[in-house]
């Protein structure tokens, strides 16, 4: 069996975050930067353990209240190619 890349950006870049045990307003200021963008709309990021930034975009994510004032919070970054 022979494998080949598909197109030019052929690597799978997604990061599968957790937002452990926030604050409800520290949160709240993730959720609102979110929503602001729409699940689609680009954002810089840099990923742990690196020094460049690189574009993504966020269309998925999760809230889960832990605690009365707790909630921790899942998303997925998905890199933008340009």
């Amino acid at each position: 069996m022979q494998r080949a890349a598909e197109g030019i950006n052929n690597l799978n870049g997604s990061f599968n975050l957790t937002f452990t045990n926030r604050s409800a307003a520290d949160a709240q200021k993730i959720i609102d930067f979110l929503v602001a963008r729409g699940g689609f709309e680009k954002f810089t990021w840099t990923p742990p353990y690196k020094t460049s930034a690189i574009s993504v975009f966020c269309d998925k994510w999760e809230e889960q209240y832990v605690a009365h004032d707790t909630i921790t919070i899942t998303a997925t970054f998905t890199k933008v190619y340009e």
